[in-house]
């Protein structure tokens, strides 16, 4: 396991990104500005209450490990991964959501209909 962006610096990227930054880029099918920034809020959103200690790179997926709150399930730490008292969170990008159309369409997937 690598470590990969940190969780603020990933949040900070987020925040500051705009539709043009991505229009254009092989795979990216978001269809317009007002797509794009519903999904841009929906992970800031996502994300808005949380606080991760670390952050890991795993066959490139990045996971945040999430400090628990009372209200998240309790789950094992995972082996070399999150420390205890932590949860492993895999994280979701701007670059994965505009492989999609709208958000609609990303929320709405099913198994198999992941575009590529």
């Amino acid at each position: 396991m690598d470590t990969a962006l940190p969780f603020e610096a990933f949040l900070a990227q987020t925040r500051a990104a705009r539709f043009d930054d991505y229009a254009g880029r092989p795979g990216v099918r978001v269809v317009d500005a007002e797509a794009f920034q519903a999904m841009q809020q929906h992970i800031l959103q996502r994300y808005a209450c949380l606080r991760a200690v670390r952050s890991l790179l795993v066959d490139n997926d990045v996971f945040d490990c999430i400090k628990e709150v009372e209200a998240q399930i309790s789950a094992p730490a995972a082996e070399d991964g999150c420390p205890e008292g932590s949860i492993p969170m895999r994280r979701i990008t701007l670059a994965e959501l505009t492989r999609f159309q709208t958000l609609g369409d990303f929320l709405g997937k099913s198994a198999g209909s992941y575009p590529r």
